[in-house]
């Protein structure tokens, strides 16, 4: 059986990842800012908009989610 891992790295600003697909960049904070081209931690279910007080965790908890 083939395992799945993913690891979420948080970022505010564009930056280079290793290319690999394991690596899912999410944009932290992203409600009511322009995209960065990562995946946005306001989509679904999220806390994006306590992001001013949780910082990154609020990308954590989107992969939770």
């Amino acid at each position: 059986m083939k395992k799945l891992i993913k690891v979420i790295t948080a970022a505010h600003k564009p930056y280079t990842i290793p290319d690999d697909p394991m690596y899912l960049p999410v944009q932290v904070g992203a409600l009511g800012r322009d995209s960065i081209g990562f995946q946005r931690d306001d989509e679904g279910d999220n806390i994006s908009h306590l992001n001013p007080y949780y910082c990154e965790l609020t990308g954590l908890y989107w992969g939770w989610k």
